[in-house]
């Protein structure tokens, strides 16, 4: 029985298949018999086929598009992390400018100067504190070399992030 159904196929493959009643009744219609011919089936078909080829390279083409517009938002959204990283450092570095401000307060107060707290209160002298405000070089004399190092590192920190105004940064390019 299969065998006989293979056989029938394969003999059915060579015959193509004709649509007679809708040809009679196209041709009952007015349709010329021109549209019937093996030419203009032929014709047909590439049409179908260049149809096919052009919804294959549409489909491709919008792969690419979709595959470009992932890759930008991917990168808006690395450049929208890297900015929100770069935020949270810079306010990060101003809370700790702002503790060292505090800290500076506390130590005037409480008489335990450091040098980087007299040559910040040359900027402000406006506050109460009992300190005599020589020139901001005299801070320098008789310093140890590991005093001088934080010293230095303190100026570094606050020619930085003290640029409030000109004079301040002058200042703090000046003793750096």
């Amino acid at each position: 029985m299969t065998q006989q159904i293979c056989i029938y196929l394969l003999v059915r493959e060579f015959f193509q298949f004709v649509w007679r009643k809708k040809i009679e009744r196209d041709i009952s219609q007015g349709v010329p018999l021109d549209e019937f011919s093996i030419k203009a089936e032929k014709k047909r078909q590439r049409e179908r086929m260049a149809e096919i080829e052009k919804v294959k390279k549409r489909r491709e083409e919008r792969a690419i598009e979709k595959a470009q517009h992932e890759e930008e938002m991917a990168l808006l959204a690395r450049e929208r992390a890297r900015a929100e990283f770069q935020d949270w450092e810079k306010k990060e570095e101003e809370f700790h400018f702002d503790q060292s401000k505090i800290r500076s307060e506390i130590r005037l107060q409480e008489g335990r100067t450091k040098p980087i707290d007299i040559l910040t209160k040359h900027l402000d002298p406006s506050d109460d504190f009992d300190i005599e405000i020589n020139e901001p070089y005299m801070v320098f004399k008789g310093l140890t070399v590991k005093e001088m190092e934080e010293l230095h590192e303190d100026i570094k920190m606050h020619l930085d992030l003290d640029r409030t105004t000109p004079t301040h940064i002058q200042y703090w390019e000046t003793l750096s």
